[in-house]
């Protein structure tokens, strides 16, 4: 007898079932936990609430994937997490963050990709995404030669160097490495990085943007240019497939012309109007607000929600802070978000998904190779 292979997939590998399905709970509920209730967007079927959230690795050769990034990304997805999302990837060359990040602006930076995430990825029946990025700052070393120290420092393109031919030519980058990432590497679905750092966030706030032209100035000007990139990318990757958008809430500092969470708000209803499924809010916490970072962000998140309850179907997700299974669940419960991000506990704990319906008495679906060792079937025999 043999074991039945997954098909598709250029080496022999056990067909695996959709790992990190809810199978039933182990204390007699009859209720599914909301963090193991499947989902679906658009054309993408998602087992669980539990994703992989980006994290910086700085280790490829010449912008592409490793066999490192094969461990880092495969030891994750053989534990069945709902989705993974790949560490930000540069869609134009010369906007990497370092030297060592991933790109995808050609036919071969995309193959590699698949030969080297994607790939072992759909062999567990895991949907992955890649999150894609423009960062026009850098930080840089200076030294101060009087005193020989050393320090940091960002420089770079601020948003009213860039021209409007610069401004087309950026918007065609994206929905060109957006088509690369769905086609050739065959990711189930991307996300826009539109954090600190990155082209699109640049606009955000009268801090950082000066322009006196139609990407400048009122609200609806400065964020033209992110909405262009969505409509860009739609056209190159389909309808089916769904786009995820990492924003920050804020500028975190008290300034009139400081990015502010009431704008988020109203950006977050126009991106749900040009077909963004998922809103990725970063980072741990908020300053400005009555309360500890930590709950400032929640109070945010659970106003975020209840603002587009029965408007739009645009989903919430976010990370920081997130490394216990009863807060994953109460943030789902809370209506704080639909999706929980984990990043940091995920390195220390490749296994995550199962140590949390331990925690929470539930038996998920685990790949076949380790779940001979534990209830030996014949089931995935020919």
């Amino acid at each position: 007898m043999g074991v039945k292979g997954a098909s598709g997939i250029s080496y022999f590998t056990p067909a695996q079932p959709v790992l990190g399905k809810f199978i039933k709970t182990n204390s007699g509920a009859e209720d599914i936990p909301i963090l193991y209730q499947p989902f679906r967007i658009r054309d993408v079927e998602f087992p669980n609430r539990i994703g992989v959230s980006p994290m910086c690795t700085y280790s490829t050769n010449d912008f592409k994937p490793t066999d490192f990034h094969l461990m880092h990304y495969g030891a994750m997805a053989a534990r069945g997490p709902g989705l993974m999302l790949v560490e930000c990837t540069a869609v134009s060359e010369g906007t990497t963050v370092t030297v060592n990040d991933m790109g995808i602006w050609n036919q071969s930076l995309a193959k590699a990709h698949f030969e080297k995430i994607v790939e072992f990825a759909h062999s567990q029946n895991v949907k992955v995404g890649c999150q894609l990025g423009q960062f026009i700052r850098k930080v840089v070393q200076s030294v101060d030669e009087t005193t020989k120290k050393s320090e940091n420092v960002e420089v770079g393109i601020e948003a009213h160097d860039l021209s409007k031919e610069e401004l087309k030519s950026i918007v065609k980058q994206w929905g060109q490495a957006a088509k690369l990432a769905v086609t050739v590497a065959k990711y189930d679905f991307i996300e826009i990085h539109a954090g600190k750092g990155h082209i699109a966030n640049e606009f955000f706030s009268r801090l950082t943007n000066k322009r006196t032209d139609e990407y400048g100035g009122s609200f609806e000007n400065r964020i033209r240019l992110l909405l262009e990139i969505v409509d860009e990318i739609r056209v190159n990757i389909g309808e089916g497939v769904p786009i995820f958008i990492r924003l920050k809430a804020c500028d975190n500092v008290e300034h009139p012309d400081a990015w502010s969470p009431e704008e988020t708000v109203q950006l977050s209803f126009e991106l749900a109007k040009h077909g963004i499924d998922v809103l990725d809010i970063a980072g741990r916490g908020m300053r400005i607000g009555p309360s500890t970072d930590k709950e400032n962000k929640v109070l945010f998140l659970q106003k975020l929600k209840q603002e587009h309850n029965g408007k739009t179907n645009l989903m919430i997700a976010s990370s920081g802070g997130i490394s216990t299974a009863d807060y994953a669940l109460e943030l789902l419960e809370q209506g704080a978000q639909d999706i929980v991000l984990v990043g940091r506990p995920f390195l220390k704990n490749p296994n995550l998904v199962s140590f949390w319906a331990d925690d929470l008495e539930v038996t998920l679906s685990n790949a076949v190779q380790y779940s001979w060792g534990f209830y030996p079937t014949k089931s995935h025999l020919s």
